[in-house]
């Protein structure tokens, strides 16, 4: 990893009891997004609740196994964070789940977008979603770079890099496609003091140790082409690719552009 650049992320995942029901994390995890909840957590990890998902921090690294080791550890904990409250349940890193409107009785299950995020081909706010299937839930994993010499231009410019690096290899990678129709469009992100936040890709990403180092080796490749000023791929098959799942372009722009 370019000595310049940390990797942080704050991962997303469903919560389900021993027969894959939806569960809500509502109550049986602590922590809000204004105050997360750190006891018994080493410095820079986090956990808390959003809508009826678990949410997780962890602390900015530049190692693969690192990267790796922390998302396990935070998997872990919460775990036998559980266990430890009688809650027999288990945790689902995928990118979106029906859910029955028995665990959906609290009002934070219905609160959706809070903080926009934005496209960096257009610098305009992404609409809020609009839930067609008010059952329909999604968890993401957000991917934050840090750098100094920060510039509006460089973090836009980072962006497309990662979405041509993780987001479109992501298409083939993460078959479920409902998510995408509420979050996660090409170049979905938000600027952060220490840098960027990348928004494309779901929670099934932290779901392996396997797809954590894919992660890790395609943000690497994403700075190392920015670095270089290597071309991009045009916005339009970017959008094609991402935002309409198509699978057999992703495919085509993979080898042309040697993106794995």
């Amino acid at each position: 990893m370019n000595s310049n650049y940390l990797i942080g992320a704050d991962p997303e995942a469903f919560l389900e009891n021993q027969a894959g029901k939806i569960i809500t994390a509502i109550g049986k995890i602590p922590g809000t997004k204004q105050q997360p909840f750190t006891q018994n957590l080493p410095n820079g990890f986090g956990l808390q609740t959003d809508n009826i998902l678990v949410e997780f921090n962890i602390p900015p690294i530049n190692t693969q196994q690192t990267l790796i080791d922390n998302i396990n550890f935070m998997k872990n904990f919460i775990l036998e964070y559980l266990q430890k409250n009688n809650h027999d349940l288990r945790i689902a890193c995928k990118a979106s789940a029906i859910v029955e409107m028995n665990q959906l009785q609290d009002e934070e299950s219905f609160v959706f977008g809070c903080d926009p995020d934005f496209s960096c081909y257009t610098a305009d706010k992404n609409p809020t979603p609009v839930l067609m299937n008010p059952f329909l839930r999604s968890a993401g994993c957000h991917f934050h770079l840090g750098y100094r010499d920060q510039s509006i231009e460089k973090g836009l410019s980072l962006i497309k890099y990662m979405d041509m690096f993780l987001g479109i290899p992501s298409v083939i990678m993460d078959t479920d496609t409902d998510r995408r129709d509420l979050y996660g469009k090409a170049g979905s992100y938000r600027f952060q003091k220490w840098g960027i936040e990348y928004r494309v890709l779901s929670s099934h990403f932290i779901s392996s140790n396997e797809t954590i180092a894919f992660c890790y080796t395609q943000i690497d490749k994403a700075i190392n082409a920015f670095e270089q000023q290597l071309p991009l791929i045009s916005k339009e098959e970017v959008f094609e690719v991402i935002n309409n799942n198509n699978t057999d372009l992703a495919n085509h722009l993979i080898k042309k552009f040697n993106i794995l």
